[in-house]
């Protein structure tokens, strides 16, 4: 994998965490909070079915029209209990759901309370704001005491209001679908981004890699682009083209030096090349041929300085 590669997949892993994390979190404030007013208005409509149960005979629920029920509040059930939690009178074709004991603690010392009614239905919170299934119904209830005639503030009877709350279910099922589909599109968004923002870092090392293997080839003057800018990366190309220069410098000096001295070397080597050629041409003792040199000390001192001046400069 590519280093541009290997960014632009950190890039947006790193952005969809991001985004998956905002969205989990404003489902659930957003839950906490809609769950707050569903309870505030089943405490509610459990006070106004306490206020009408009481009677100058007896104690009965009566049927509250239907406009002070909230259009979220879904199905709601209303049961009249004692103050141990027997069924007085209901509202309901069902049972009533069973009460924990701190909280039926709560309402007999006359403060109202709710809980919620535990539902097959429910899942883990986890698994219902990331799956594609459709939400569950959280159903709650709201239990508010009616106190009896000197019994201070010791509840005599309970009134118990159930309900599905439909609004949380379609608030939230909106808002995880919107979430999911922004979701979707900010990742395309961070790959794009994180696509263009990788190749703007890795274009110089490309630039730099591409004229390291032209200078390699031979090509002394190739350059890297240089940019503009002041960054670090701009700094970067400037000091590796200025070493570029110095070492086509290195390499030109050392060409004309060893051109030089191969220029240098030419003649005296000429002149003995042709002396010798001369010589050979006639037939001679071995004598003869030993004799030679030592007759002629100045063409030997400069085959001696042919060799060892020039050449000698050319190898170190």
């Amino acid at each position: 994998m590519t280093l541009r590669a290997r960014l632009t997949l950190v890039f947006t892993v790193a952005m969809v965490i991001v985004l998956v994390g905002t969205g989990a979190t404003l489902f659930l404030y957003l839950r906490a909070d809609l769950r707050e007013d569903f309870q505030e208005d089943l405490e509610r409509l459990a006070a106004a079915y306490a206020e009408r149960a009481v009677d100058a005979t007896r104690v009965n629920l009566r049927t509250l029209p239907k406009s002070p029920v909230p259009e979220e509040i879904e199905n709601p059930e209303v049961f009249l209990l004692d103050a141990s939690g027997r069924l007085v009178d209901a509202l309901a074709s069902s049972t009533p759901p069973s009460i924990p004991p701190e909280v039926l603690a709560r309402a007999r010392a006359g403060n109202p309370d709710a809980f919620d009614i535990a539902s097959p239905e429910l899942r883990p919170l986890w698994l219902v704001a990331f799956s594609p299934e459709a939400l569950p119904l959280e159903r709650r209830a709201a239990l508010h005491p009616i106190l009896g005639d000197g019994n201070g503030l010791q509840a005599k009877y309970l009134v118990m209001v159930s309900a599905n709350d439909l609004g949380l279910v379609r608030v939230l099922d909106r808002v995880r679908n919107s979430v999911a589909l922004w979701g979707v599109v900010g990742a395309l968004v961070a790959f794009g981004v994180g696509f263009l923002l990788s190749g703007y870092v890795t274009r110089p090392l490309q630039q730099i890699a591409t004229t390291a293997q032209a200078v390699s080839e031979g090509a002394l003057s190739s350059r890297i682009p240089a940019d503009a800018g002041r960054d670090e990366i701009a700094r970067l190309k400037h000091q590796l083209n200025a070493m570029l220069e110095r070492l086509e410098a290195g390499v030109e000096s050392q060409r004309r030096f060893t051109a030089d001295a191969a220029h240098d070397l030419r003649t005296p080597l000429t002149v003995i090349r042709g002396e010798l050629e001369i010589a050979l041409r006639k037939p001679r003792s071995a004598e003869s041929y030993q004799r030679h040199p030592r007759a002629r000390p100045g063409r030997s001192q400069a085959l001696r300085s042919a060799r060892g001046g020039p050449v000698a400069a050319v190898a170190a």
